[in-house]
């Protein structure tokens, strides 16, 4: 009986991770194409996966998905750092630019 009772919300879970996992991977498919904010939000989205996230083949294949966008966004260089330090504080964008001046 409990297995019967937790087994249609394991399968309803692995079915969300399943289109979560697809969805994601469609969207690292046009990266070429992405801004690089575009690129640095899909970056957040495959760095924290909804909880239900749980399909164990897609585990493996997240880790290279965001492999492949932080090296998309480490060849973008300037303009990605661009983007982050304007998600910054004000205080910290204050304090990066006192720490670039010392450098």
């Amino acid at each position: 009986m409990l297995s019967s009772t937790w087994g249609a919300p394991q399968a309803a879970r692995k079915e969300a991770s399943k289109k979560w996992f697809e969805s994601i991977s469609a969207r690292v498919a046009d990266l070429a194409q992405m801004t690089s904010q575009q690129a640095d939000d899909l970056l957040r989205a495959l760095c924290s996966p909804p909880v239900y996230f749980c399909h164990e083949p897609s585990v493996r294949k997240l880790v290279t998905l965001r492999k492949k966008v932080e090296s998309h966004l480490e060849n973008k260089g300037v303009e990605w750092l661009y983007e982050r330090y304007q998600q910054l504080s004000p205080a910290a964008q204050k304090a990066f630019l006192s720490l670039l001046k010392m450098r």
